[in-house]
């Protein structure tokens, strides 16, 4: 037996070929019991793994289907969704899905209202802007490169904030 601390002791018990590690207060109220078997693997926990989708509610889905189809490019099912595939993304270094909560008071979704925004990546920043500009869409904001790629900001026709990301190789 160890004395850990002036209150608590530690003592290791071999029981029927396993070897337990047991935490005692010293005044006996309670103790912790924890088992070391070098033989047992352990089954690793469940985790998520990525976005597996991003659903929102519209006053009118198919002209928000429309807007998104003629100023984006997307391109929907007859399901009324569109699934990116991951090697698309994968093909463009750097790509990846970021998950952030913002503060409450954040401005940086306005002058959007909603409780979130959308992150898009694209493959040209330049040239979706100006399919944007053709559609009248003029971006927001555009912001300078500062390692992660271009990105720029534009409102959908709802009040939803829409960030365009061109993403670059992180180094």
């Amino acid at each position: 037996m160890v004395a850990l601390r002036p209150f608590v002791r530690l003592l290791l018990v071999q029981w029927t070929g396993r070897q337990y590690c047991v935490i005692m207060p010293r005044n006996r109220t309670a103790a912790g019991v924890f088992h070391r078997d070098t033989n047992v693997t352990q089954t690793p926990k469940p985790k998520v793994i990525g976005l597996g989708g991003l659903f929102f509610k519209s006053a009118d889905t198919a002209k928000m289907r429309e807007w998104y189809a003629r100023v984006l490019g997307l391109e929907f099912n007859d399901w009324g969704g569109l699934v990116f595939l991951p090697e698309t993304a994968a093909a463009h270094p750097g790509a990846g899905t970021v998950f952030s909560p913002f503060a409450a008071d954040t401005e940086y979704f306005a002058p959007s209202n909603k409780e979130f925004m959308f992150n898009l990546m694209v493959d040209d920043l330049d040239g979706m802007l100006a399919r944007c500009a053709e559609h009248g869409v003029e971006p927001l904001k555009i912001m300078p490169d500062e390692g992660m790629g271009g990105f720029a900001h534009i409102m959908d026709p709802e009040g939803r904030k829409i960030e365009l990301w061109q993403p670059k190789p992180m180094a």
